[in-house]
């Protein structure tokens, strides 16, 4: 308890040092302290408190928000199942007329080439449709000369050439252009 206002550090009669302003600071500070932990207190137990009245809630949504996620992923795959056996069922595709033509570019697998790639997809769709071959753009005049030369033994009427945007970027392609020219229908 404070009996007199001084200022921190004045002397009280007989010399001493008058405590009582330091004493009334350690006070306040001690009541600012108390208060705080009080506040600390109170917030830490309203959020235990909250943590465990809400803790059923947060589980229920977050297994619902779990199972939503599982469902979505099960659909996905099984859509792509279907999806990717409608997409690559060539067969079917070319029975029932929905494709007029397809190209063989499989002979990028070991051991395969473009005319064995044009044989197994001709027996594959039934020889219903158009089967093109596949080639990479040419480079010289001579690789377009054997493009055609496949093209022809397996009875393919079209090639599709792979990255011809390109072919202008090569240093003969003029030359290349003018042998294209002469086998075109």
């Amino acid at each position: 308890m404070i009996t007199g206002q001084a200022e921190p550090g004045a002397r009280a009669s007989g010399g001493a040092v008058d405590r009582a302003p330091v004493v009334a600071t350690l006070h306040a500070a001690g009541r600012w302290a108390a208060s705080h932990a009080f506040v600390t207190k109170l917030a830490a137990n309203g959020a235990a408190l909250w943590s465990a009245r809400t803790a059923p809630l947060a589980s229920l949504r977050a297994q619902t928000l779990l199972h939503a996620g599982a469902a979505a992923l099960a659909a996905g795959l099984v859509a792509g199942l279907y999806l990717r056996g409608l997409l690559l069922d060539v067969r079917t595709w070319a029975r029932e007329g929905l494709i007029d033509s397809a190209v063989a570019a499989g002979y990028y697998l070991p051991g395969g080439d473009a005319v064995s790639a044009a044989q197994a997809l001709r027996e594959e769709t039934e020889s219903k449709v158009d089967v093109w071959t596949y080639a990479w753009v040419p480079g010289t005049v001579a690789d377009v000369e054997q493009s055609f030369a496949i093209a022809e033994k397996v009875g393919a009427k079209q090639i599709l050439y792979w990255e011809a945007d390109y072919i202008d970027d090569r240093g003969n392609a003029g030359e290349l252009k003018d042998a294209l020219r002469r086998r075109a229908l």
